[in-house]
């Protein structure tokens, strides 16, 4: 039974970590608020998916994270917000994860460094997009603490959980997938030098653990998306694979392609996690060729090279693919994204050097790997990443790193410090690399990577068009509209704010004249971004600086039994309320005004009826100075008027003949004075 000082202490050390979790998703909370959407289609495709259609549509399947996110739809049009909100409460409910794992080779007080060092982090920044990133952090983490809590004498049930786990990450991103070669090799590694006389025990768990993997996955699937639910890939990424598989050449150059990309990678990592690199080889190559059981932080290192080996080689071949098919993929990205949640394992292991390691001790391999890792520093410090062009998204540690000249030298310098520091004395260099260059790295990194994001306070065009257009057009409309442009990521960002996934793309030159040569005859609206003066074939123009929001083929559609009147209506004066069937006259005038001009020549077609002495009597319509009228019987009908007039006017005005309330006719104590029962009504260009 513990004494009452440890529990003390126990109690200390959970209301620190408590204090350190809540801090970081106060501060990500705050820094994440009034940004702008910045990657697309990425962020479009995630919400369309999640919230606007159904799960079985979705060609990506993540359905355990489309699932989750389907909530943020109760926040309105503040679905962005809620979405940062759940990443940032994902994001910082691994702190417990990555501190339970480093605690397993560190004391409590490093363990609670690392966890800051390891939250605090550019990978934080993935808070800020509507993506599956935060989610796939925590998941991974909550996955490498019970896989790393593994060994021979675990009962079938863990075995099965943790198979349930991976099936649950490969739900949020399929990417997880990748993982399971990696974890089945440190499976066998680990638990053949555990228990010999045990192996088929330990095969039968293993077995058990891929099982449930799938099991869950496609259970889980069916029971998100049914039969489109049980699938391993989706949709995207198969046809992304099928696409690939070209001639003879395709594959040579894809073999070169991602040959380069790998260097950018590990001369990324070498530079940013020398020291923790160069002891992961160190401590992976004595667990490889001891006979003794596996101990911690030996698994932590196994289990560290295993994910690297898999997945660096992996990312390099993804974007070399890309690359090869002319999507818009640069080969000089580095997309670390891909696997920087395993950046908190390589700090545990340096961390785990300041406590296991407490005099000096010289090693011949320690100084081989410093001098051969310190090579490949310095000459990534000689090339300055310029053959890659690492951004804030992608690879937002290097991005902090390369940002400034003087600020990378300074920090390369460090990094060498640290390596040649733990090859003399492992753990020197460890207090360098934990307490001195990391936390700098993260300083500067948030500093810069920051700088860029906050960018995106300010709205660009697409922006600004996007949110007015959404607020223009009523929903009915939404669905009709096409955004054209030049720009493909802006018009997509532009449809995220839309929010509405029938609106459509239609991608055109800034010189083309002839906007719609092309247009699906169902798209009534265009919203055109650039200079261009749409003068033919419109209804009318909305323009404002860097783009246009028109009225094409089609009709003014009114339904008054909606909530909201549509956006082409400026202001309504003698209308109520809706009232589920349509809406009443109120008073002796009705006017409805619109945002711009009506066509010279249209024609009305009013679906309405007449209230009590109403019925039967002429009902004037004025446009301008055109008058119609027309008489109305008690029950529904529909009316029809063809105007001309000379193209400026806004309003339709309607002059009833008796108003009259139901309580003075003694029907209720409704003392509206009610004249004409609107339903629909519908304008035509002729």
């Amino acid at each position: 039974m513990p004494s009452p000082i440890t529990r003390t202490a126990d109690e200390l050390d959970r209301t620190l970590l408590f204090i350190l979790a809540f801090a970081v998703f106060i501060v990500l909370v705050i820094r994440n608020t009034g940004i702008y959407p910045s990657v697309f289609p990425d962020e479009y495709t995630y919400s369309k998916y999640s919230r606007l259609l159904s799960l079985s549509e979705s060609v990506i399947p993540g359905y355990l994270y489309l699932g989750i996110y389907r909530i943020t739809n109760i926040c309105g049009d503040g679905f962005l917000d809620c979405a940062r909100v759940l990443n940032v409460f994902f994001f910082s409910a691994s702190a417990p994860f990555i501190y339970l794992t480093t605690r397993r080779i560190c004391k409590k007080s490093t363990a609670l460094f690392v966890t800051a060092l390891a939250l605090s982090g550019p990978v934080n920044t993935y808070t800020i997009y509507f993506m599956p990133e935060a989610l796939y952090f925590f998941s991974l983490w909550v996955l490498s603490w019970f896989v790393l809590g593994l060994d021979s004498s675990s009962g079938s049930t863990k075995w099965s959980i943790a198979g349930i786990l991976l099936g649950l990450v490969a739900l949020v991103k399929p990417h997880a997938l990748f993982l399971i070669p990696a974890i089945l090799l440190y499976f066998i590694i680990v638990l053949n030098k555990e228990n010999v006389e045990r192996k088929i025990e330990t095969y039968k768990n293993i077995s058990l653990f891929v099982s449930f993997i799938f099991f869950t996955k496609f259970f889980l699937g069916y029971l998100f998306a049914g039969k489109a639910g049980l699938t391993l890939s989706g949709s995207f990424y198969t046809n992304l694979v099928g696409s690939s598989l070209q001639n003879i050449q395709y594959f040579l150059d894809v073999a070169s392609l991602s040959y380069e990309n790998f260097v950018g990678h590990f001369l990324a990592l070498c530079l940013l996690f020398g020291l923790p690199l160069a002891a992961t080889i160190n401590l992976t190559t004595q667990a490889l060729i001891s006979q003794k059981p596996t101990a911690s932080i030996e698994k932590v290192s196994l289990y560290t090279s295993v994910l690297l080996l898999t997945l660096l080689p992996l990312v390099a071949i993804f974007t070399a693919s890309a690359e090869g098919m002319g999507n818009d993929e640069l080969n000089a990205r580095l997309h670390v994204r891909f696997y920087n949640y395993a950046f908190p394992l390589l700090i545990i292991i340096a961390a785990s050097r300041l406590s296991l390691e407490t005099r000096a001790s010289f090693s011949k391999s320690r100084v081989l790997l410093a001098l051969l890792i310190g090579a490949i520093c310095i000459y990534a410090v000689y090339t300055k990443f310029e053959a890659f062009t690492p951004n804030y998204l992608e690879s937002p540690e290097l991005r902090g790193l390369t940002f400034n000249t003087g600020v990378f030298y300074f920090l390369a310098a460090l990094s060498l410090l640290s390596l040649f520091a733990w090859a003399y004395h492992a753990q020197m260099g460890a207090r360098i690399f934990i307490y001195i260059f990391m936390p700098l790295v993260i300083i500067f990194s948030n500093l810069y990577v920051n700088r860029e994001i906050r960018y995106r306070l300010v709205p660009d065009v697409f922006d600004k068009a996007g949110l007015f257009t959404k607020h223009y057009l009523a929903d009915d409309q939404l669905e009709k509209l096409a955004v054209g442009g030049e720009n493909r990521r802006g018009l997509i960002l532009s449809l995220f704010h839309i929010d509405t996934p029938q609106a459509t793309i239609y991608s055109m030159p800034l010189d083309d004249k002839d906007y719609f040569s092309e247009l699906p005859h169902d798209r009534n609206w265009i919203l055109l971004f650039g200079e261009n003066s749409l003068t033919e074939n419109t209804y009318f123009q909305i323009r404002h600086q860097g783009f246009t929001l028109a009225r094409i083929h089609g009709s003014f559609n009114l339904d008054f039994s909606k909530f909201r009147l549509p956006g082409f209506i400026l202001k309504t004066r003698g209308l109520s309320s809706t009232e589920g069937w349509g809406r009443w006259s109120l008073g002796k005038t009705t006017v409805l005004e619109f945002k711009t001009s009506l066509p010279e020549e249209f024609t009305v077609k009013l679906e309405a009826a007449a209230f009590g002495p109403n019925v039967g009597k002429d009902i004037l319509v004025h446009v301008g100075n055109i008058t119609k009228s027309f008489v109305l019987d008690s029950e529904a009908e529909e009316i029809v008027l063809s105007f001309h007039t000379d193209g400026h006017r806004r309003k339709i005005l309607f002059d009833i003949p008796s108003p009259a309330s139901p309580k003075e006719l003694a029907w209720s104590e409704d003392q509206r004075k009610l004249g004409i029962a609107f339903f629909r009504m519908n304008i035509e260009q002729q």
